[in-house]
């Protein structure tokens, strides 16, 4: 495979030997490698200490460009591609460095690309743009121009990078612009390039800042509708007129650049692509273009660095319903660590017997089933029984997980040397309305469990999915599988034994998706199905544990034995939102001041007149800081809630804060509001804020 590799230079000396020693790194053929330099600054001498490395005279071709000024990003690289003649185009950053395996991963892509397929997107380590894509198909709706490749042919017949948007946002267009014809573009997991894009975390590059939200403005006004251009506005000029010191320094730059964006807006109007494929939709997501998993500046390192790979068993639990089964273990082959073995335990019949078959050439699969329907519980013991690997998790099959969820877990697990890790997911409302052929409709998507877990808040709640843990399987053989008396919660069952004797850590990136119905009628089943069991498994596995665990008194009994504190001695800046809620969970945001040095936070909520604590994570959160406009002396908390049996009647919340042996109350009134009328004022909130 000849591929032309493109990269844009503007001052970029000291990237330069980095970036030519991991070409030369490479383990690929070299002569199939045309490198063009597209050189931005006329006064240039970066050519003079790259010139003499040894990989130009061993690739095929080296082309040197030095344009007459800055022409911008997207100019530049049509420049590039217009001095090439390979089939493929390579956009490379100049601050990269290439993985030596990254390019034949690239080819293996490629070679089985369907032909619809027309760009190839790598992933970008040590942070990379955590937007979602499809855990099955690995499509995404957009993809970074830092490291994509692109056939030539359909970059000529779209013209290229659109040339009015001189930096940021042009990969956007162009992504864009190839699914409004009907093309594909597929994110390569295990092509991996290192982008040296961020000095430090959630760092904020001023220039970046301001025509990332410029150009997300033009790409409005050039796939959007009038209201979602409007909406974009008012998203700006609530960050003009923000009272934040940060904001309020980047909203005079941005009030500037303002100035004549209805003239140039039109022009990008004019140049909207004509549909060639009708169902693609452009996202905008406030001034995002795709729903964002958690874990933007999560450090991603490099499985094979690890001194071990143990063997990691996936037990997927199905019944009678291969065609679903099939997604996950497609999601399953997708991953990045390799080390994997997936069990299948079909609960009854061999239905998924020929789609074993199938996929056993592709991945280490071991089929059982139990022939007679034995239960969700019965199937997952008979899963570890069977897992020979060091770690265990599970992947129900309508459940599905990212292709780094292994890899990140594993690398949590073997670093902390915990028994068990968890990681943050998708909870996805989904209308299922076939199995054969499978057929669903995803409505929304909800962070869920992101907090590190604290063994405590384990005894109200169920804190992890199923499939957002790694265990080691001594902890099965130490204290036992699932209690198979139970078919729903028999995973908090587990977690309740396995977890509270054991070392537990957290991976702060959201690398799975679980589904809960969409529809309500089965929604309520499903709550009531929980509800009778919740009982059953508290008895069982809690109480024993509260009995032992005195300074978990409050969370379970009351504040009897506190005292009041004088509210004068406080800095009285207390503020709390409940944002939503379903049947089963209130969620809700807030802040504190850190000055105050409260140990600890629960929320207390009477329910048909039974009063109930709930514990909360003091965590400093920027992001909640900015929702309350709050400097940055706050402490902000962050909280989900499960309360089974709420019907969205008027219920009291009380925030409590302890401070030693005294407390401090915060009440809050909240009514139940219908939650489509309230979720779309909480979004109109939420850009308001911003």
């Amino acid at each position: 495979m000849t591929i032309d590799i493109i990269s844009v230079l503007y001052n970029s000396n000291k990237w330069l030997q980095g970036y030519l020693n991991s070409l030369q790194n490479l383990d690929y053929d070299l002569k199939c490698i045309h490198l063009i330099w597209v050189d931005n600054n006329p006064g240039s001498t970066d050519i003079n200490s790259a010139q003499n490395h040894p990989i130009i005279k061993k690739i095929g071709n080296f082309t040197y460009i030095k344009n007459d000024a800055n022409l911008g990003f997207g100019v530049a690289n049509n420049i590039g591609v217009r001095s090439g003649k390979n089939p493929f185009v390579f956009f490379l950053n100049i601050d990269t460095e290439l993985t030596p395996e990254s390019l034949n991963e690239l080819k293996k892509e490629i070679e089985m690309a369907s032909p619809e397929t027309a760009a190839w997107e790598f992933r970008q380590f040590p942070y990379e743009h955590p937007k979602y894509y499809n855990p099955v198909s690995r499509k995404v709706s957009w993809a970074s121009g830092a490291a994509l490749v692109v056939k030539r042919n359909v970059f000529d017949l779209i013209g290229g990078f659109d040339e009015n948007i001189f930096m940021y946002a042009e990969d956007v267009d162009l992504s864009w612009h190839l699914r409004s014809l009907g093309y594909a573009i597929i994110y390569c997991p295990k092509c991996v390039v290192y982008h040296h894009s961020y000095d430090e975390e959630d760092e904020v590059k001023p220039t970046q800042f301001y025509y990332s939200i410029i150009n997300h403005l033009m790409l409005r006004y050039k796939y959007g509708s009038i209201l979602q251009v409007i909406d974009c506005y008012k998203i700006i000029y609530s960050i003009i007129n923000s009272k934040q010191p940060v904001l309020k320094d980047q909203g005079i730059k941005l009030r500037s650049l303002l100035k004549g964006s209805v003239k140039k807006g039109l022009i990008f109007r004019k140049s909207r692509p004509k549909l060639a494929d009708k169902t693609f939709k452009p996202n905008f997501i406030g001034l995002d273009y795709e729903l964002i998993r958690k874990g933007a500046f999560f450090k991603n390192e490099r499985w094979q660095d690890l001194p071990e790979k143990p063997l990691v068993s996936i037990i997927v639990r199905t019944h009678k319903r291969p065609l679903v089964l099939e997604e996950a273990i497609k999601s399953i082959i997708n991953q990045t660590y390799s080390n994997i073995e997936i069990i299948v335990i079909e609960d009854g019949k061999n239905t998924a017997a020929s789609l074993i078959e199938k996929y056993q050439k592709k991945a280490n699969i071991q089929y059982f089933y139990t022939n007679e329907q034995k239960g969700r519980s019965f199937a997952g013991n008979l899963g570890m029984l069977k897992a020979k690997g060091k770690y265990l998790t599970f992947l129900d099959d309508d459940d599905l997980i990212f292709a780094d969820h292994i890899e990140i877990l594993i690398i949590e697990a073997l670093k902390s040397g915990s028994d068990l890790v968890h990681s943050p997911a998708f909870c996805v409302s989904t209308d299922i309305r076939s199995n054969n052929p499978y057929v669903y409709k995803e409505y929304s998507f909800e962070i869920k469990h992101d907090f590190a877990a604290e063994k405590d808040e384990l005894l109200n709640n169920n804190l992890f999915p199923i499939q957002a843990v790694l265990f080691k399987k001594e902890l099965f053989e130490k204290h036992g599988g699932f209690d198979e008396n139970i078919e729903y919660l028999e995973d908090w069952a587990l977690w309740l034994k396995y977890v509270l004797p054991s070392n537990i850590s957290y991976a702060d990136k959201l690398t799975s998706l679980y589904r809960v119905p969409a529809n309500s009628k089965q929604y309520k089943t499903r709550l009531s199905q929980l509800m009778s069991t919740r009982d059953y498994v508290l008895a069982k596995y809690a109480n024993n544990y509260f009995m032992e665990k005195q300074a978990f008194k409050l969370a379970v009994e009351s504040i009897k034995d506190l005292k009041p504190i004088n509210p004068e001695r406080l800095s009285k800046y207390i503020d709390l939102i409940i944002y939503g809620y379903n049947c089963m969970s209130i969620y809700g945001w807030g802040v504190v001041d850190r000055n105050d040095n409260f140990d600890k936070l629960f929320l207390k909520v009477n329910i048909l007149g039974n009063t109930l604590y709930y514990k909360i994570n003091l965590d400093f959160r920027r992001d909640i800081q900015r929702k309350f406009n709050s400097k940055n002396r706050k402490l902000g908390f962050k909280g989900e809630f499960q309360i089974l049996g709420l019907k969205g009647k008027f219920v009291p919340v009380t925030l409590i804060m302890v401070k030693g042996n005294e407390y401090y109350e915060y009440h809050v009134s909240w009514f139940s509001i219908q939650r489509n009328i309230f979720m779309n004022y909480l979004r109109r909130l939420y850009r308001g804020m911003y």
